[in-house]
C-alpha cells in the first residue's frame, strides 16, 4: 500500500509469513508516554525517513485519556 500526500510518500508494508511477525525487522525507542490506539505512519521523503505516532489513549485508556500528542523519530540518509 502506498499513497501520495503533498509530495511525501507514505509506505506501509505487511509481511506474508506469520513466523516473521514474531521477530521485528527494526526496533525503535519507546514513546515518551504510554499510549495505545495511536496512529502510526512511516513517511519517506528523498533519503529521509520519519516514523510518526499521533493521537491515541493515555495509560488509563478511558475517554478522559484521549489526547492529541504527536511524536516523530527521524532517520536521515
Amino acid at each position: 500500500m502506498s499513497s501520495q500526500v503533498h509530495g511525501t510518500q507514505i509506505h506501509t508494508s505487511f509481511q506474508d509469513s506469520p513466523a516473521s511477525a514474531a521477530k521485528p525487522i527494526l526496533t525503535y525507542p519507546n514513546l515518551p508516554q504510554a499510549v495505545s490506539n495511536n496512529a502510526v505512519a512511516l513517511v519517506k521523503k528523498n533519503d529521509n525517513s520519519y516514523l510518526v505516532s499521533f493521537m491515541g489513549l493515555g495509560a488509563n485508556k478511558g475517554y478522559q485519556d484521549v489526547h492529541n500528542h504527536a511524536w516523530s523519530l527521524a532517520s536521515f540518509g
